[in-house]
């Protein structure tokens, strides 16, 4: 079940958000700064971000735990009325494998557009081959651009779902 994301949450945030680091980001950002997240100190980033941003959480449910969770709104870099950010998707890694992940992904995608956000972009580690793949599934396409991520030492890049109403042809066609 997709609910919308409480200050409650933000300890299961933050366990899925380090338990998917530990077991997906190895070879991905050095295994120095994996081996550094602290369950804890992420529940207080969470509490505030649950408490203070702009951005929409959206969880998957699975009885009393958080399987999913992703994190979006409007785009910070670009403050045209239809830009649309995915900030962050994590999957607990027990529930991987599910669909948890795509059915995130939709909702966001739906929210976003539904709220006139559907110029939708992210940003992943260039060598998340999965999540990469999971947003080009999805509609998203690479955009060229690269850059890395001072925060955790490893490429990004760029994508970008381009607006519905761009990829529509006429109605008299």
């Amino acid at each position: 079940m997709i609910r919308t994301g409480v200050v409650a949450d933000a300890g299961e945030l933050a366990r899925v958000f380090v338990d998917a680091w530990r077991t997906g980001y190895r070879g991905v950002v050095p295994d120095a700064i994996i081996d550094t997240l602290d369950i804890d100190d992420w529940t207080v980033g969470f509490e505030k971000r649950l408490r203070e941003s702009s951005w929409t959480t959206i969880v998957w449910q699975t009885g009393a735990s958080v399987a999913g969770f992703a994190r979006f709104g409007a785009d910070p870099d670009r403050p045209a009325p239809g830009a649309g950010y995915l900030a962050s998707l994590y999957v607990d890694p027990t529930h991987s494998g599910r669909g948890i992940g795509s059915a995130l992904l939709d909702s966001v995608v739906q929210l976003l557009t539904e709220a006139g956000r559907d110029d939708i972009e992210l940003w992943v580690f260039t060598a998340n081959s999965r999540a990469r793949e999971l947003y080009e599934r999805s509609g998203f396409r690479p955009t060229g651009r690269t850059a890395l991520d001072p925060e955790w030492g490893a490429e990004r890049v760029h994508y970008r779902l381009a607006p519905l109403r761009a990829n529509c042809g006429r109605l008299d066609e």
